[in-house]
């Protein structure tokens, strides 16, 4: 999708694709969220196994190449770099800062994300005592993060329109992305009841 994105988006507009995928990424959890309490639990995996065949053939069937999206985009983009031929440079890889500032920032991101997912139905039953219904409030947080990241990204892309330069601004998002959830986690450890610990 990166690839995709980075052909057939023009910079201006980018935020706003990307707030949208990683958005659609966690319409899996609210919606596990809201039917687990009330389905078998395992026939979740099913659901979303039979969703992702479907959506897979309807890829296959309705979207077009990159090759065609690049003739489409070839108005208002400029051409892609020819990369054909060149070696991957391993060492620069590894020992560059700004790509490590890359690595610390997707772990960081990742590693929070994984956490709330698997450990915060377990932690409002067995530490704050919920049932069922209130692991439905699960779905909450992964509704808050769709919409505060589809903010983001139209929030990204109107600081770029007005002249920031794409760095500053996915720099400013990122500290934001990071920071600000790991303030909320802090609150969250500290509450004591599950609708405040859910908000």
């Amino acid at each position: 999708m990166f690839h995709i994105f980075a052909y057939a988006v023009s910079p201006e507009e980018r935020g706003r694709a990307f707030s949208y995928l990683i958005a659609m990424g966690s319409v899996g959890q609210t919606v596990a969220g809201l039917i687990c309490p009330h389905l078998y639990w395992p026939l979740v995996f099913f659901i979303f196994g039979g969703t992702g065949l479907l959506w897979v053939v309807c890829w296959v069937l309705f979207t077009k190449s990159v090759g065609e999206c690049e003739l489409d985009a070839q108005e208002y983009l400029a051409p892609p770099p020819n990369v054909s031929g060149q070696s991957i440079p391993w060492r620069e890889c590894f020992t560059r800062r700004p790509l490590w500032a890359i690595y610390c920032a997707h772990f960081s991101m990742n590693w929070s994300n994984y956490i709330i997912m698997q450990w915060l139905p377990t932690y409002l039953v067995r530490f704050l005592g919920g049932g069922p219904m209130e692991i439905m409030l699960t779905a909450l947080p992964y509704v808050a993060n769709s919409l505060c990241g589809i903010a983001a990204g139209h929030f990204a892309d109107n600081l770029v329109r007005r002249g920031w330069s794409a760095l500053c601004v996915r720099r400013l998002m990122t500290c934001i992305g990071l920071v600000g959830p790991g303030l909320l986690l802090f609150a969250f450890s500290a509450s004591s009841s599950i609708p405040i610990a859910v908000l």
